[in-house]
């Protein structure tokens, strides 16, 4: 999520293990911020499963100089910080206010959609 655009949503219909994530993010987001070059700053909270050896790597390679907040990141961040970070503050909101309209998505589909 940034000031202009958002990158996604991705449904994981699958249980989301640090190499699952890691295959989202080099083959799903990454490709989506490659225009943003230089305007990227990632933030990953850290909290396990999505946080692993492997995304440990590949995050700071792709994202230098500033431009990854979070645990190995250049700015640290708690794993699971009680500090609100940009989903807490904007993202579930707008999740919470497009879900619990009636009547509720019955399916995957209209819940997507």
């Amino acid at each position: 999520m940034s000031e202009d655009r958002i990158c996604g949503p991705y449904f994981a219909e699958r249980t989301v293990s640090g190499f699952f994530s890691l295959y989202v993010l080099e083959n799903y987001h990454m490709p989506q911020l490659q225009d943003m070059e230089g305007q990227v700053i990632f933030q990953q909270d850290g909290a396990p499963p999505p946080f692993s050896h492997r995304t440990e790597t590949v995050l700071p390679y792709n994202f230098p100089k500033n431009g990854l907040i979070g645990r190995g990141g250049t700015i640290s961040w708690l794993s699971r910080s009680p500090d609100l970070t940009p989903i807490d503050f904007h993202l579930w909101g707008y999740v919470k206010d497009h879900i619990y309209v009636l009547p509720h998505p019955q399916t995957l589909d209209l819940l997507r959609d």
